[in-house]
């Protein structure tokens, strides 16, 4: 009985804090910036211990509050507190909100940061004050330049207190190879070089956050909605951000208010096993010959194909059948029994036995008289 109640307490500390992996301003797992979400009723008592189990990327808890909305709290993968984080947020927004447009919630940073938050068109969209800007030093943008590889600036401002916008012509910023991100950081928390853009994107940045190029930079870009919007004179944008894995924001400047908006990747078991069968294949391609012909190219690319959809069933199987176990249901063989078949009754059929009558004979009489008689 101990165990049963020790095993049902560890069950319900274990479903009190719900964590899940996402991909903020992503289209696919892999691209834009990962966050880990943790919803709880209550703050966990070893948040930067849960925190540290990732650290390729943020924690940010979530709890609900009596106004209906939700409270975050945000860590760094290596335990640390953070005030506030972009794409964690949307992703913790994307835990909290319900499924279908229109969804709302009001988010709150334990630093008293209010945030609204709303499900658009598919994509999750945050609604968060402007920065405010200030004219750029011209020591931090000559220091900027450098860091950037000596290109020339357009125009440049400080957002805020954190963040240092540099806007640069489009083939300097395509020839941004090798940037120290160093001393970018020694300058402003958030630096990002940013260009015109064209096609469906109407401006293009690259940003770094405390000395290392940042993935898909919320902070950043609540400085930059701004600064293109006055630049091009409109107030919704898209753009994209050049990082290492690619991140699209939409972008609406409403005066002192900016909405950032994009799509928010759940990181499920499917996605993990699949991932990890494709390291397997590649694991066992590896030791082949490097110069094999096209027909072994496409030969290895069928079995890679069926090896990886038998990792796929089985782990679905696997999973199943865990999950199954977990819950204490039991497998057991189906019995057979032989179907019960009803033996035939046999009656002797009655036999109706035919009754003869004797004919009654009567002699026809032709005599003329009985003729006569007849037609009388």
């Amino acid at each position: 009985m101990a165990a049963f109640a020790l095993g049902v307490l560890a069950l319900s500390r274990a479903t009190a804090l719900q964590l899940s992996d996402r991909y903020a301003f992503a289209t696919r797992v892999g691209e834009g910036n990962p966050a880990r979400v943790g919803v709880c009723d209550t703050w966990p008592s070893n948040p930067s211990e849960i925190a540290s189990a990732a650290p390729d990327r943020p924690t940010a808890f979530a709890r609900p509050v009596e106004d209906g909305g939700f409270e975050l709290y945000y860590v760094a993968g290596d335990g640390s507190e953070m005030p506030f984080c972009g794409h964690a947020t949307l992703a913790a927004a994307d835990a909290v909100l319900a499924d279908g447009d229109g969804s709302s919630a009001r988010l709150t940073t334990v630093g008293g940061k209010s945030i609204s938050a709303r499900r658009r068109d598919g994509d999750v969209e945050l609604e968060l004050d402007a920065a405010v800007a200030a004219p750029a030093d011209e020591d931090a943008v000559a220091a900027a330049t450098d860091a950037l590889g000596g290109v020339e600036a357009l125009d440049a401002s400080f957002y805020d207190d954190t963040t240092l916008v540099v806007e640069v012509s489009r083939d300097a910023y395509a020839g941004l190879a090798e940037v120290d991100a160093a001393a970018l950081g020694e300058i402003r928390l958030v630096a990002a070089a940013t260009t015109r853009g064209s096609g469906d994107y109407d401006f293009r940045s690259r940003c770094f956050v405390r000395g290392s190029e940042d993935l898909a930079c919320g902070v950043a870009h609540c400085g930059l909605g701004p600064y293109w919007a006055a630049k091009l004179g409109k107030s919704t944008l898209r753009s994209r951000q050049d990082s290492p894995t690619g991140a699209d924001f939409g972008i609406r400047v409403e005066g002192t208010t900016v909405a950032l908006s994009g799509a928010v990747v759940r990181d499920g078991l499917r996605a993990k096993l699949g991932r990890a069968a494709r390291k397997l294949v590649d694991a066992l391609i590896a030791p082949l010959p490097k110069d094999r012909s096209l027909k072994d190219e496409a030969k290895l690319e069928l079995v890679k194909g069926g090896v990886l959809r038998a990792g796929f069933i089985a782990g679905t199987a696997a999973t199943s059948a865990w999950s199954l176990t977990l819950f204490g249901a039991k497998w057991s063989a189906p019995k057979w029994s032989a179907p019960r078949v009803k033996a035939p009754t046999l009656t002797t059929p009655t036999v109706n036995t035919p009754k003869f009558t004797k004919p009654r004979w009567r002699l026809k009489d032709d005599s003329p008289r009985a003729a006569a008689a007849a037609a009388s």
